[in-house]
């Protein structure tokens, strides 16, 4: 029972040791919600920003270009996508970056983002849960 005990405590300190720290940003705007996500396991940092239009699909045929970015006070981000004349085929935009070093978050920040499509901007702020 002791020995059950004992492995049991090992797998959980183990398990929470390998969970290494995440944020959780998230908001919206009148036609677009994004969440960022920042998390580190190890040395390995990772980042990912998602994108996506709160209406139906074909509203965004007429457009060429979607341009997006984010601000999260230390870094950011500018992305681009150029559709040459094909229409979007999603809703849903997503960027990722990784590598290793610091996570340079700690939750309070709030993400700025600006998203312009077409002839219309909008801007929003994503804030941790």
């Amino acid at each position: 029972m002791r020995k059950l005990l004992l492995v049991s405590l090992s797998v959980l300190v183990l398990t929470a040791c390998g969970l290494g720290e995440q944020y959780v940003y998230e908001g919206e705007s009148e036609h677009w919600e994004a969440s960022f996500t920042a998390s580190k396991d190890g040395a390995a940092v990772t980042r990912e920003f998602v994108l996506t239009y709160k209406g139906e699909l074909e509203e965004l045929a007429e457009i060429d270009q979607l341009r997006y970015s984010y601000d999260a006070g230390r870094f950011g981000s500018e992305t681009g996508r150029d559709f040459g004349g094909d229409p979007p085929s999603e809703k849903q935009f997503t960027s990722r970056d990784s590598g290793n070093g610091e996570l340079l978050m700690s939750g309070d920040e709030v993400v700025e983002v600006h998203v312009r499509w077409g002839d219309k901007e909008e801007t929003m702020e994503l804030r941790s849960e």
